[in-house]
């Protein structure tokens, strides 16, 4: 996940280094606009696009391969827990914030609409605002003040409507969505900052025709007051004053420069280049599942073979958070002939055994678990790591507990210590010891 974001937003600023060096002093507003829209998403599409012609075009020795990690079936019980509340991770609270922040600014706007008069026009709704000198479009409305003179009220309402017949508000929204999703990213701040811009461009463009003079003296004059919203198109904006009266004076781009765009074509495929070009990853539970065929598949397991997967379960135990030791007559419970047999699991076929084996261990956890009251208490919890041999007769031996407190370890000794006499387990016919381990959770509500 955080290689993909990191790739969106490795993407998202070639794009708009691609806008500000070659494209954001043109003219062409229009296919500007498309440009703006359309990269964020690209830039959120790319990473899933592979294509296998551009991996194998690439030398196998121009490919850094990372080494795969393979690993094991983890002796995984389910855990015992007194469990009510999953706190959100960050990036869901994030996009709760954003969305609430989005709700709060609607409001807003809603209580602007119902607290000021309205009056239908044509093509639009006027909103009134008493007293005041704003002036803005969101949709079907213009918000305008009512300390504004009727020769700039005029001007100004030929300007909004260009942004509701060209529908800019809808471009504001969509960017104000990709903030909720997104809100960690400041790259998609930066775009709809860009879009903002472009649209007062299109809209004194779209003015100016009849007489661009008119529109260059008024913007020259003005001071007006701006509303803190983010996604309704404010016409008056002091960072933007000087950059509209640029553009205004701006010749028309000549139309060989839409070349310009042609650099999306370069810039795109060395995105695809370097996606395609990287090892698909398998997700954990892919792994497990491979190398679970891969064993079965197998007629025999070498000496090799079990070698590799004994060090793989020392492996798992140390990153469980035991220092685990395994003697030499233990088979891993993972890869044994003939798991040690619980009692009522005698009649289970040799197929479902093992997981027989681990329903009736996590059912005998689940059964005598009891939490300790002096934990309960002091508000004691956390994960008490236990790990345990099955021995050539089917009996407990070799205890050896991890945990953040005595007590909650004691409790969960006390429980292996219970566990009824297994038939053992039984490698190439012989009863070998077979290590298992439980972690068993404490948690208070």
């Amino acid at each position: 996940m955080i290689h993909y974001l990191l790739q969106t937003l490795v993407f998202q600023l070639i794009f708009l280094l691609v806008y500000d060096v070659f494209l954001k002093k043109e003219t062409f507003y229009n296919l500007n606009r498309i440009y703006l829209l359309a990269m964020p998403l690209l830039s959120l599409v790319i990473p899933f696009i592979q294509f296998d012609f551009i991996r194998e075009s690439v030398q196998k020795s121009d490919v850094i391969k990372l080494q795969e990690v393979v690993v094991g079936v983890t002796n995984k019980i389910a855990e015992t827990e007194v469990n009510y509340f999953y706190p959100l991770n960050v990036m869901e609270i994030g996009c709760l914030i954003a969305l609430g922040w989005f709700v709060y600014k609607l409001m807003k706007i809603y209580r602007l609409i119902q607290q000021n008069k309205q009056q239908k026009k044509v093509g639009y709704i006027e909103v009134l605002l008493i007293e005041d000198k704003a002036a803005f479009s969101f949709f079907r409305y213009i918000f305008i003040g009512q300390n504004i003179n009727g020769s700039n009220k005029e001007h100004i309402i030929r300007h909004e409507m260009v942004h509701i017949r060209q529908k800019h508000s809808f471009d504001l929204v969509f960017f104000e969505c990709l903030r909720i999703l997104f809100w960690f990213n400041p790259l998609v701040y930066v775009f709809q900052q860009k879009i903002s811009e472009l649209h007062e461009f299109i809209a004194d463009e779209e003015t100016a025709k009849d007489n661009r003079m008119q529109q260059y003296e008024f913007l020259l004059q003005q001071i007006f007051r701006t509303e803190k919203f983010s996604f309704v198109n404010q016409f008056f904006k002091q960072s933007l004053i000087k950059k509209r009266i640029a553009m205004l004076n701006k010749n028309h781009s000549a139309g060989v420069k839409r070349v310009k765009f042609a650099l999306l074509i370069p810039a795109v495929f060395a995105m695809l280049f370097y996606v395609s070009c990287q090892e698909k990853k398998q997700t954990l539970n892919e792994q497990i599942e491979s190398l679970k065929q891969t064993i079965q598949s197998k007629d025999s397991i070498t000496n090799d073979d079990y070698n590799r997967l004994f060090k793989l379960y020392e492996a798992i135990a140390v990153k469980k958070g035991m220092k685990d030791y395994i003697g030499k007559d233990e088979v891993p419970f993972a890869v044994i002939d003939e798991v040690p047999v619980f009692p009522g699991c005698e009649n289970v076929s040799a197929e479902e055994r093992r997981n027989c084996f681990q329903d009736k261990m996590n059912e005998h956890v689940r059964t005598h678990f009891q939490y300790p009251a002096e934990a309960q208490e002091k508000g004691i919890q956390g994960k008490v790591y236990v790990q345990f041999t099955i021995n050539e007769v089917g009996a407990i031996e070799n205890i050896r507990l991890r945990g953040p407190d005595k007590q909650l370890e004691d409790e969960v000794r006390r429980i292996v210590q219970s566990l009824p006499q297994m038939q053992p387990g039984k490698q190439k016919g012989r009863p070998v010891k077979v290590p298992f381990s439980i972690p068993v959770n404490f948690v208070l509500q």
